[in-house]
C-alpha cells in the first residue's frame, strides 16, 4: 500500500506542478494576446483541477503515513527533530 500511495503522490505532484505551471504561463499568454477567454479559463476552471489535483496529492502524502513503512520513515525523521524542537522550546 505504501508504493501505492508513493507513486500516487509523485503522479499528482508532477501533474499540479505542472499545471501550475502552465496556468501562470497560459495566463501570461492570454494577457499579451489580449484574449479574455483564455486568461478567464486558465484561472477559473482550470486553475480549479489543478488545486483538486494538489489536494489529492497532500491526502496521498498523509495517508503515507498510516502504512507501517510511512509509520516508520516518520518515527525516524521525527526522532532526531523532536529534541531540537524540545531544546528550542521555551520553558512555561
Amino acid at each position: 500500500m505504501y508504493e501505492f500511495l508513493l507513486n500516487a503522490f509523485r503522479v499528482t505532484l508532477i501533474a499540479f506542478v505542472a499545471g501550475g505551471t502552465a496556468v501562470t504561463v497560459l495566463q501570461i499568454v492570454g494577457i499579451v494576446t489580449a484574449n479574455p477567454a483564455m486568461i478567464n479559463y486558465f484561472g477559473g476552471d482550470f486553475a480549479d483541477t489543478v488545486c483538486v489535483v494538489a489536494g489529492l496529492a497532500g491526502v496521498f502524502s498523509f495517508l503515507q503515513l498510516y502504512t507501517p513503512q510511512g509509520r516508520a520513515a516518520a518515527a525516524a525523521l521525527g526522532a532526531a527533530g523532536d529534541e531540537e524542537v524540545a531544546q528550542a522550546a521555551p520553558e512555561r
